[in-house]
């Protein structure tokens, strides 16, 4: 018995994980920088990260995002015993929030 690929191929129902837009941002000292993004006609999904350079047992991150808009997210993070190197690294994705 053989099978090729498309006998192996199954389907979930769930929209395609499709990256929009990424990039690396540097972030203030405010802790938060507004990026804009191609109005989909929704607010799209974001996610971010800062780059760790090392970090302590009792760490903490606090990030969020505020869709000002269809096209403009302020990106907060901000960190308690971590080390970064100020930048944060985000993906948009193909995928509306909630």
């Amino acid at each position: 018995m053989t099978a090729g690929d498309d006998d192996m191929i199954f389907s979930t129902g769930a929209k395609a994980f499709q990256f929009v837009q990424t990039g690396r941002l540097s972030l203030p000292g405010s802790k938060e920088v507004t990026i804009t993004v191609p109005d989909l006609g929704y607010k799209p999904m974001v996610m971010f990260f800062p780059k760790v350079t090392s970090f302590s047992a009792n760490f903490s991150q606090i990030s969020w995002a505020k869709y000002n808009s269809n096209s403009s997210i302020t990106l907060h993070c901000e960190t308690n015993g971590i080390s970064t190197d100020g930048t944060v690294t985000y993906v948009v994705l193909r995928l509306p929030v909630g």
